[in-house]
C-alpha cells in the first residue's frame, strides 16, 4: 500500500491541468526544433507550475499545427487563451491543448 502511494505521487505532480487565462504577449518559434514558446502578461499560474513564464508547444505534439494556428489567431486578435498540459523542465509549461477564451 505504501509503495503504491509512493509510486503514485510523482505521477500526480505531473498531471495535466489548466493554466490561468491571459492574452499572448509574445509568440516565438525556436528554429532548431520548431518548438513554439508563448509568453503572457504574467506567469501562466497552473497549480503545479505557478511560476512558469513560458508555455512550450513542442513540434512533436500530435496536433502541433492546429495548436499553433489557434495560438497565432489568438495572438493576432488579442484574445485571451488558457492552456492545458503539464509542468515541464526548467519551469516551462508543456502544452497539449489551447483554449481561446472570450
Amino acid at each position: 500500500m505504501i509503495v503504491a502511494l509512493a509510486l503514485a505521487l510523482p505521477m500526480a505532480a505531473s498531471a495535466d491541468e489548466w493554466t490561468v487565462t491571459q492574452p499572448i504577449t509574445v509568440l516565438q518559434v525556436y528554429g532548431a526544433t520548431e518548438d513554439v514558446y508563448l509568453t503572457g502578461g504574467s506567469t501562466w499560474g497552473s497549480p503545479s507550475c505557478p511560476g512558469a513564464t513560458y508555455v512550450r508547444i513542442p513540434q512533436s505534439l500530435a496536433g502541433y499545427k492546429q495548436v499553433l494556428a489557434v495560438s497565432l489567431a489568438a495572438k493576432m486578435s488579442g484574445t485571451p487563451i488558457r492552456v492545458y498540459g503539464t509542468c515541464g523542465a526548467n519551469g516551462y509549461f508543456d502544452a497539449t491543448n489551447v483554449s481561446v477564451e472570450s
